[in-house]
């Protein structure tokens, strides 16, 4: 579908730059945890598969018994916006799911392989994602409610930029293996 494709392309984007990113740094660096109780860079980034994953999963759920026309509200675009609006932010939100939490060590060359091919299958799903179907529910956020499609790339973007506060925290660390004022 022409009209999702800038989206995903934009979500794959920013996957690709995470990884250059990551593997410009290092392994000292992506594994460094700031403290016991956040994440390193590694973990972020399984968290961002866990959610693509996630989405996906709960897209093809919902196919099976989309309708054309039966959207996902009325207050779905208000919710959408205060969605956007809180990722926004430099703040720190939990995740309201564990199934989206990291392992404490993330192999990221697995994770990496398993994201080129779930990129690959969210390209399959959107190729042939039925037009009439755009403003039908697609995916349930476990907060804010039912999006369409087009509302839960756009999550899948907003979600990932949200998390570029947190790796921006992490690598400005003065502790962050490889900065400067570490040494």
């Amino acid at each position: 579908m022409s009209d999702l494709l800038p989206l995903l392309k934009a979500l794959s984007a920013r996957r690709a730059r995470l990884y250059t990113d990551m593997r410009a740094a290092g392994p000292a660096a992506y594994n460094w945890n700031p403290s016991p109780a956040e994440w390193s860079e590694a973990q972020v980034a399984e968290h961002l598969y866990r959610v693509e994953r996630g989405v996906l999963v709960g897209l093809r759920v919902n196919l099976k018994t989309m309708k054309p026309g039966k959207g996902p509200g009325f207050f779905s675009g208000i919710r959408h916006a205060m969605f956007c609006t809180a990722m926004r932010r430099p703040v720190r939100v939990k995740a309201p799911v564990k199934a989206v939490l990291p392992e404490p060590a993330p192999d990221i060359d697995k994770l990496e392989r398993d994201w080129d091919g779930l990129s690959a299958e969210w390209g399959e799903l959107i190729e042939n994602f039925d037009p009439a179907l755009l403003k039908s529910a697609a995916f349930k956020h476990p907060i804010f409610g039912w999006f369409n499609i087009t509302q839960t790339l756009q999550f899948m973007i907003e979600h990932f930029d949200h998390h570029r506060f947190q790796l921006k925290r992490i690598r400005e660390s003065a502790a962050y293996p490889g900065n400067k004022s570490a040494a």
